[in-house]
């Protein structure tokens, strides 16, 4: 243990309730206003979220006001993700909680920060810790018996309440990076709507858009059939598969690889940087472009070639909610939904006359995610910021002293620097 640290069973500083059973509260008891009520799915990364609450009478409310949330509590998933909580604030006083949740209740006269201990709740090694001792097989839960035996550590109050403002900081500063992100993207998917269909024109073209099908614009090739057993771990190259190919983006942190080359591939199978991907098989129509060396093509994901118009602007083109939604819509098969090449080809798009002003539209949306990405490499790195906060602080690495009000730590100000 920390020195000057205490270490207690969470029973001996918190009241620990379980929600109303399901035989107490129906989903034909909700109503369209009154009381929310939480349950797993509202327990956000930094918040209680407010999507898709249920809401009950104010009968109900008194009926089940043993539920009933204050400012401070901290509510814990009971069931499936058992490491998941949220601190209440006054937003949420009043509120109420689930059967699917546990709520926590801090003693009055403990010195113990709620904030504090529900980032320690929030911490690797706590969530580490909480999985491993949960009950149940198919489906991890917790009990009251179960939370009431936790032990946990925590430093004296005023340090404890430096901790987490410092962490609630950061939090701050991530969501409202996150928030920014979401704006853009939604800017951009408004600007791809108008620039696309030739809605909204660039000043300097003129003249017909004409409508065409994909299958005149570009052809598809398929990947090459690897065989597991040439699989090894750390090889030169990396295959492709549908799992990589996300919506916009290149997954490369899980690729199979390989030691050689087999002596059949084909040249379009080693991949480019620039090439175009598209997803075939279960989430279909997904595409992104390629971003590294020494990749190759497996089956079911087919490469965009031959392009007879500018590449990017083609590139925007599949990246649009109506080509994604109709590719589900033409994919066929149960579990493993599979598009053919006939789908996408047979898809209708509109092209502007000149290849100058698809390269100018396609130079627009791509300065856009140039953006885009900008901010999503800051947000990733304040991110980890955060997990080291939180690895220094909450283990009592990194000890945060008291100072002046209008100081803040040193990993406050890191965090600051780098939003």
């Amino acid at each position: 243990m920390v020195n000057g640290w205490e270490e207690k069973q969470l029973s001996e500083i918190a009241d620990i309730k379980t929600g109303p059973f399901g035989s107490v509260l129906h989903a034909c008891d909700y109503v369209n206003v009154g009381t929310p009520i939480i349950t797993v799915e509202h327990l956000g990364d930094y918040s209680i979220t407010r999507q898709n609450l249920p809401l009950v009478s104010d009968i109900d409310k008194h009926r089940l006001s043993a539920y009933t949330l204050n400012k401070g509590d901290i509510v814990f998933s009971r069931v499936g993700s058992v490491d998941r909580n949220a601190y209440v604030t006054e937003n949420e006083d009043g509120w109420l909680f689930s059967g699917r949740l546990l709520r926590i209740r801090i003693f009055e006269n403990e010195a113990v920060d709620a904030r504090y201990l529900s980032y320690y709740f929030k911490f690797e090694a706590t969530k580490a810790r909480i999985c491993s001792v949960a009950v149940g097989q198919t489906m991890a839960s917790l009990n009251t018996k179960i939370m009431k035996d936790f032990i946990v550590e925590y430093p004296p109050l005023p340090e404890q309440r430096r901790i987490a403002k410092a962490l609630s900081d950061t939090d701050k500063l991530i969501a409202t990076l996150e928030e920014l992100i979401t704006k853009k993207h939604a800017i951009k998917q408004s600007t791809m709507q108008e620039l696309l269909t030739g809605k909204r024109r660039l000043p300097e073209f003129s003249g017909e858009w004409r409508t065409t099908i994909l299958g005149d614009l570009c052809n598809v090739l398929n990947g090459y059939a690897f065989q597991s057993a040439t699989y090894v771990s750390n090889g030169k190259y990396r295959i492709i598969t549908i799992s990589n190919v996300q919506q916009g983006y290149l997954e490369l942190s899980d690729c199979v690889t390989i030691k050689q080359l087999p002596n059949n591939i084909q040249p379009y199978q080693m991949l480019k940087i620039g090439d175009i991907l598209i997803s075939l098989t279960g989430n279909v129509g997904r595409t992104c472009k390629i971003t590294a060396h020494d990749l190759l093509l497996n089956q079911r994901v087919g490469l965009i070639s031959n392009y007879k118009c500018d590449r990017d602007f083609l590139y925007y083109t599949l990246q649009s909610t109506n080509f994604v939604n109709t590719m589900i819509l033409s994919a066929k098969g149960g579990a493993q939904p599979n598009l053919s090449n006939k789908d996408i080809y047979e898809y209708e798009v509109k092209i502007p006359p000149t290849t100058a002003e698809q390269t100018a539209i396609a130079s627009i949306l791509s300065d856009m995610d140039v953006e885009i990405n900008t901010l999503s490499v800051k947000l990733n790195k304040l991110r980890n910021i955060k997990q080291g906060m939180m690895s220094e602080l909450l283990t009592g690495h990194i000890r945060l002293v008291e100072q002046d009000d209008k100081e803040h730590s040193q990993l406050s100000k890191r965090a600051n620097q780098n939003e």
